[in-house]
């Protein structure tokens, strides 16, 4: 498949950052921008596939066909006891859920086990084994290489797929799967063809979530118009 890699966006709803998005093809598996100096020690290696091999379980496969999908989307969560936190990141579990449908793929890369408990209810994949920096976070260049493993789609289909990485406590709405999929429509072939990147630009807004539970699209786009730039 024509897998972009990794680009970065800001895109939000919430008080939160978004990183996602790059589509440039797989042909070159150029590595996510790296956080800090510091954390550049433990994720660079020489041979990634060598020590991705060990961490490369299969999760198992959802409903339906996972060649449908148009975009997966990684990310982390805080596990710490700020409650604001928390209702942001389960926020963001339920919007994972809702855009399931619309062909986005959510993955979450963590060792917790409620977290990993309350993202499996909500339809999102988790994988708990992964190699870390030195801050004992997940390296973003492995999840990249993981869902480039992983997905369960082949590389010999004909469709595009977009991977990116979000921040935990980012709201997106479905207006995401509507611009990928027009992306794909006009840049495809183009993709596929490996003679075009396309870098996806989006906007962030913040918004103070308090203890506020969004459960719909109509919610979000409501809590939305109040965010500000």
């Amino acid at each position: 498949a024509a897998k972009p890699t990794v680009a970065e966006s800001q895109s939000s709803l919430g008080s939160q950052l978004v990183n996602f998005l790059q589509p440039i093809s797989t042909f070159n598996p150029a590595p996510a921008r790296k956080a800090t100096k510091a954390t550049n020690k433990d994720c660079d290696h020489n041979h990634p596939h060598q020590w991705n091999a060990s961490f490369m379980v299969q999760p198992p496969m959802p409903p339906g066909d996972p060649c449908s999908v148009i975009v997966n989307l990684m990310t982390t969560f805080v596990d710490n006891a700020d409650p604001s936190k928390k209702v942001a990141q389960e926020n963001t579990l339920r919007a994972f859920q809702r855009l399931r449908p619309f062909g986005v793929r959510a993955w979450l890369f963590t060792e917790n086990v409620e977290w990993a408990r309350k993202a499996r209810e909500n339809g999102v994949e988790v994988v708990a084994r992964f190699r870390k920096n030195n801050a004992n976070t997940p390296c973003l260049t492995y999840m990249y290489e993981y869902i480039a493993h992983n997905d369960g789609c082949s590389a010999s289909t004909s469709r595009v797929v977009f991977d990116g990485y979000v921040n935990g406590d980012i709201l997106l709405g479905k207006d995401l799967a509507d611009t990928m999929k027009q992306v794909a429509q006009v840049w495809g072939q183009d993709i596929k063809a490996k003679t075009r990147g396309v870098l996806v630009i989006g906007f962030r807004f913040n918004q103070n979530i308090g203890t506020k539970e969004i459960k719909s699209e109509a919610e979000l786009v409501e809590f939305g118009k109040t965010a500000k730039a």
